[in-house]
């Protein structure tokens, strides 16, 4: 048992949540403060490291919560989601996001730089449409890895609105769609390995970024 209530910081606490403010003030200088939404899905990793929602991470609740997320991702693929010379439905954009990098890969031989953040994002839409299968393998005591790996990817989407020149032309389907993700990060217990992971992911992504532009 525990001698202290869990929201009691300690030290620890503290020093953990202002070295996570410093990552965030950094990124929002270095990207821009289409970091936003990134700093919001870093943010609720912290909590769900630190056991914030212990609760909802077993049984019927976690398997309701990863429900909702799916069904979530699935809405915002029916939805526009971007602005290229008009409204782009979610599922457009994804498979934009398939396309480029083969397309790329078969007319030039290579890959840019940029693509890894188009690998990252086909990464995690895969593993969100998997989610019932995750949903299957938690309740046999299973789905670590899928779990695990679907956070660290989850990075990516985050990471679409960081060039703020581009912002304007982001529509609800997107925001809805990183908020699928948000949604199942609840329910996914992680642990520090993952979410350093998560930061490091953060910091690659932020590092195309900056040296595709």
């Amino acid at each position: 048992m525990r001698n202290r209530p869990f929201w009691q910081f300690s030290l620890l606490h503290l020093f953990e949540l202002t070295t996570l403010s410093a990552a965030v003030a950094a990124l929002a200088v270095t990207c821009g403060p289409g970091t936003l939404m990134t700093s919001a899905g870093i943010s609720l990793a912290w909590l769900n490291m630190r056991g914030a929602f212990e609760n909802v991470q077993s049984g019927r609740r976690q398997a309701a919560i990863l429900g909702l997320a799916w069904v979530t991702f699935l809405v915002s693929l029916a939805l526009p989601s971007i602005t290229v010379f008009g409204p782009v439905l979610g599922f457009s954009a994804a498979w934009f996001s398939i396309a480029g990098p083969i397309e790329s890969l078969l007319r030039y031989g290579q890959l840019p730089l940029g693509v890894i953040v188009y690998l990252a994002i086909d990464l995690a839409n895969v593993l969100m449409l998997l989610l019932p299968l995750l949903i299957w393998w938690q309740s046999r005591g299973r789905g670590q890895w899928h779990g695990a790996m679907l956070c660290i990817a989850m990075v990516a989407p985050w990471c679409v609105a960081w060039d703020v020149s581009g912002t304007s032309g982001l529509l609800i389907g997107y925001y809805i769609w990183c908020v699928s993700f948000g949604i199942a990060l609840v329910a996914i217990r992680i642990r520090r390995q993952v979410l350093v992971a998560m930061l490091v992911m953060t910091i690659g992504l932020a590092a195309v970024v900056v040296l595709g532009k």
